[in-house]
């Protein structure tokens, strides 16, 4: 566990529009095939990933839990599981075919009346001020066109006191580690991708680049401090494969 302090700035080069629109098609393209994803790219240590992020939140019984980039919704049943059913969970995505997906596993496991599933973009969150209690977002940030705006605006909408966390693929810091890991990921991933999708390997090879322009684990903690969380941490996951961010 790191705890950071520091000037640096994180910043993203694409053009906002442009780059929310591709992403969309992206995600839509490829909603079916995203959790197979998430196994290759994490080399199927997502869940484990997943369970060692939300023994980082402080959840109460009554916890009002919001999900951003909730995606096919595996992040949003774990942390709904983990509240328990006094507590509710608001999941969050632009993109309706990836929400749909989720819908469906929420309902064969029993917890639709716990969940609110919400069609928007996290860049303008359409809730209130100071509303929930903690925020999560797994592997979602590196898809935001402009990642100061997404943290300023999930700072926005905790309460005062609450826990924002972050789980997303890193950069590991040994070179040679991640020379082999950006081989697996530049060549490997989309090969396979290739054959999942039937020779629309578009969105696989995308991934590769979504992860090269993102900030490594203490430049993102920083950003963090620059949108104004307080007491910010990160812990390194698999030799940096994937990292966690807290603040």
């Amino acid at each position: 566990m790191v705890a950071v302090n520091g000037e640096q700035t994180a910043k993203r080069p694409e053009d906002p529009a442009a780059h929310e629109a591709f992403v969309q098609d992206v995600f839509r393209r490829i909603a079916p095939h995203y959790d197979r994803m998430n196994s290759l790219l994490s080399f199927w240590a997502h869940k484990q990933w997943r369970i060692a992020a939300l023994r980082r939140l402080d959840i109460g019984a009554e916890t009002q839990a919001l999900d951003l980039c909730a995606g096919t919704g595996d992040f949003t049943i774990a942390l709904t599981e983990r509240i328990g059913p006094r507590g509710h969970v608001t999941a969050v995505d632009l993109t309706p075919e990836m929400l749909a997906i989720a819908q469906e596993k929420l309902r064969a496991k029993g917890l639709e009346s716990r969940v609110d599933l919400v069609i928007a973009d996290a860049l303008a969150l359409p809730f209130k001020a100071s509303v929930f209690d903690c925020i999560t977002v797994g592997f979602g940030l590196r898809n935001l066109p402009d990642l100061s705006v997404a943290l300023k605006e999930a700072l926005r909408v905790l309460k005062p006191r609450g826990t924002f966390l972050s789980l997303e693929l890193s950069h590991p810091p040994s070179r040679l580690f991640r020379s082999i890991y950006l081989l697996y990921f530049q060549h490997i991933v989309p090969l396979e991708g290739r054959l999942v999708m039937h020779g629309d390997d578009m969105p696989y090879r995308w991934l590769p680049t979504s992860l090269q322009s993102f900030p490594d684990a203490p430049t993102l903690a920083l950003a963090m401090q620059q949108a104004g969380f307080e007491e910010v941490h990160y812990k390194l996951l698999w030799g940096g494969i994937a990292a966690l961010h807290w603040g």
